[in-house]
């Protein structure tokens, strides 16, 4: 990073072009937000929040603490309530990125649901741990709801093309322990194509779409294509790389899989706070973010990925 910005011009440029992108976003509306409708092709954050509410502790869960193994357990009585099977990938897991050694033991919750006539391979991802400051809402218990909602529209639609796996992992705010845990370890890792990542920093906003693979052609035009809101910007993905954060995607793109990553970044000074509750969780924002991700699962569920314009 210090020789990017040897120059100082070239640092005021950046730093400009980053309040910029900070003002525009925090400038835009989130969608009004679906009710509790019944529909198979309508995300409603309303159901999703109502499920959070149900099943989210009510302090701190973080990894290997008694409160996310309820979590985890409501987590899989609800996808057993969905007709899913699932299973535990209990296993120890280590990281060395941050120049640091993280060790834990992670616990991922994996289901399964096999498609017709599979040319792809889908993984929809998102973490259920939070840090130890605070409930987690937004980081990343609606990216859990979320998944639950778009897994009860899938039930009631007919059965689709490609495979998909769900992956509801622990340990991320530690070192992406799960995702790691599972690329690393579990044989579905060798059939994943493309990933569908949730996440959050802050608790309000827009969900944008800030980071993809880099052959991304073909995600964007099936985003462009299929999302009610569309929201990106190829000088997000710039400015992400360059703050000390990464994701789950971090650990997938690694392997050399492509995929997206969507997240609301309003109201950061709430972010990994106790102000992280579901009192402080925008709706819209939680509307937005689901209506991404199906506008990205839905298709990709149905094309031969590979087919597409590289």
């Amino acid at each position: 990073m210090q020789q990017k910005f040897s120059n100082p011009l070239a640092l005021i440029t950046v730093l400009l072009l980053v309040l910029s992108f900070i003002a525009s976003y925090q400038s835009l509306q989130v969608p009004e937000v679906i009710g509790e409708v019944n529909s198979a092709n309508q995300f409603s954050a309303s159901k999703a929040l109502l499920r959070l509410d149900k099943i989210l502790p009510k302090n701190a869960h973080p990894v290997n603490s008694v409160a996310n193994t309820i979590f985890r357990e409501n987590i899989i009585n609800q996808l057993e309530a969905l007709g899913l099977p699932t299973e535990v990938q209990t296993t120890l897991s280590c990281d060395n990125s941050r120049r640091s050694l993280n060790c834990a033991t992670v616990s991922n919750i994996i289901a399964q649901i096999p498609g017709t006539d599979s040319s792809t391979t889908v993984l929809l991802t998102a973490h259920y741990d939070s840090v130890p400051a605070g409930q987690g809402a937004a980081d990343d218990g609606q990216g859990v709801a979320i998944i639950l909602e778009l897994l009860n529209m899938l039930k009631q639609q007919a059965a689709f093309k490609n495979d998909l796996i769900v992956l509801i992992n622990e340990g991320e705010e530690v070192g992406l322990l799960g995702a790691k845990a599972f690329m690393e370890q579990h044989p579905l890792a060798k059939t994943v194509d493309v990933v569908i990542n949730l996440e959050a920093r802050g608790n309000q906003g827009k969900s944008l779409l800030f980071e993809t693979g880099e052959d991304n052609y073909r995600l964007m035009k099936l985003y462009q294509q299929y999302a009610i809101e569309p929201l990106s910007n190829s000088l997000s993905y710039e400015i992400y790389k360059l703050l000390p954060n990464d994701t789950d995607l971090t650990v997938f793109k690694r392997q050399g899989v492509t995929g997206v990553n969507f997240a609301f970044q309003g109201r950061v000074t709430h972010y990994h706070t106790p102000l992280d509750n579901l009192a402080n969780l925008s709706a819209g924002s939680v509307q937005h973010q689901g209506n991404n991700a199906y506008a990205m699962l839905q298709p990709l569920l149905s094309v031969d990925l590979k087919s597409l314009p590289p």
